[in-house]
């Protein structure tokens, strides 16, 4: 397996951890939907840009950070990340969900 493919699933399994914060208690179906939606898309982005920024300090990657599509894409992955800190708020004090940026 190439140290590329090890960074990638050394990003997917730190992530991972972190499984899905609540449960549909109290919350609408829709707003559930939503929430689940929002922390599954952090998670996507946050292993890209783990995943790209490793292999760019090798020089190896062009992209270093994911390029949101749209205000929709940004919003749903900061409130992904809003929602990640507040389930889990000694991983966020120890930086773990802070945007990577390069």
């Amino acid at each position: 397996m190439s140290s590329d493919s090890n960074v990638y699933l050394r990003a997917v399994s730190t992530i991972s951890s972190y499984t899905l914060g609540k449960l549909r208690t109290g919350m609408p179906a829709q707003e559930y939907v939503q929430y689940k939606n929002d922390w599954n898309f952090f998670n996507s982005v946050w292993v890209f840009n783990y995943t790209a920024s490793t292999i760019n300090a090798a020089g190896k990657c062009p992209t270093p950070i994911y390029e949101f599509a749209s205000n929709a894409e940004r919003l749903s992955y900061i409130r992904g990340q809003i929602s990640h800190v507040d389930y889990y708020p000694s991983a966020a004090a120890a930086g773990v969900f802070n945007d990577i940026r390069y």
